[in-house]
């Protein structure tokens, strides 16, 4: 069973939603929202877009940020 995904805010300001896909890789995908109100991008490699980004860009950027867990 996978995790719920993971709410990505700017603020207050709801920004995206990280998730794994079923093989566990990271897929990360902003909300409209955002993306009609003008928010500007998280980062260089994750421009403003609503195709949802790969594990090979978005996990570069969200793992440092992210605390470790233990999956015992």
């Amino acid at each position: 069973m996978l995790p719920k995904p993971l709410n990505i805010y700017w603020g207050t300001q709801l920004v995206g939603r990280l998730s794994l896909d079923d093989k566990r890789n990271f897929v990360f995908k902003y909300v409209d929202t955002w993306i009609h109100k003008g928010g500007h991008a998280l980062s260089l490699r994750l421009p403003i877009q609503k195709k949802s980004f790969s594990d090979d860009i978005s996990k570069p950027f969200f793992s440092n940020l992210l605390p470790e867990f233990n999956r015992t």
